[in-house]
């Protein structure tokens, strides 16, 4: 069977950035002027709040500066270091700096302040986690965070369900990268070309 998805590895090896920008919408870092859930600790507020107005204006290196000073607060809470993050890996993906946004979003995804965020946002986290995982072949993180996104029940994502297909394949688990490249190629709409990589694992 290995050699029918040879074809399939050189694929998941060219999408690489691509692939998560073109399936990715990043998490928007906001504090609200008014929360209902948990928030973060007036010091880190303090700098994360000028960090998002530069975020706005797509000063993302100024921004990047200030997070970095929140994160070198002492005495933070998880809450704390769970939105410095979400800043981090939504600057990092603005600069292409898939390798960083990696480690931000796995520290969410790991992360015990994941509970308190709403249930989208926490989705997000571990779609996120996942794609650049997979990316970033950490393809057992891959695996792990796309089975939590699957495991909150929401509409199937062919982008997550891919990246499984590719990160199971390097895994040297054929039999699960066929079955999600199938369910992959299966959820693609109607006058959608299906992603490339499913395709190959699927008919090598």
């Amino acid at each position: 069977m290995k050699t029918r998805f040879v074809r399939a590895a050189a694929v998941a090896c060219l999408l690489g950035s691509a692939a998560i920008l073109a399936t990715t919408a990043p998490l928007t870092p906001a504090l609200a002027a008014k929360p209902t859930g948990p928030t973060v600790s007036n010091a880190v507020g303090k700098l994360l709040q000028p960090a998002a107005v530069a975020m706005g204006n797509n000063d993302f290196d100024g921004a990047l500066v200030l997070i970095k000073q929140a994160q070198a607060l002492p005495d933070q809470t998880p809450f704390d270091t769970y939105k410095i993050n979400e800043f981090l890996g939504n600057v990092y993906i603005k600069k292409n700096d898939h390798v960083n946004a990696e480690i931000a979003f796995n520290a969410m995804a790991n992360s015990t302040a994941l509970d308190q965020v709403p249930p989208e946002e926490k989705a997000q986290t571990f779609r996120l986690a996942a794609l650049l995982a997979t990316e970033q072949k950490h393809y057992a993180d891959g695996v792990k965070f796309g089975a939590a996104f699957n495991a909150l029940g929401g509409a199937p994502d062919t982008g997550v369900i891919s990246s499984m297909a590719q990160a199971y394949y390097f895994l040297n688990d054929f039999a699960n990268a066929e079955t999600y490249a199938q369910k992959a190629i299966a959820l693609t709409p109607a006058g959608e070309a299906p992603n490339r990589s499913a395709l190959e694992i699927t008919f090598g």
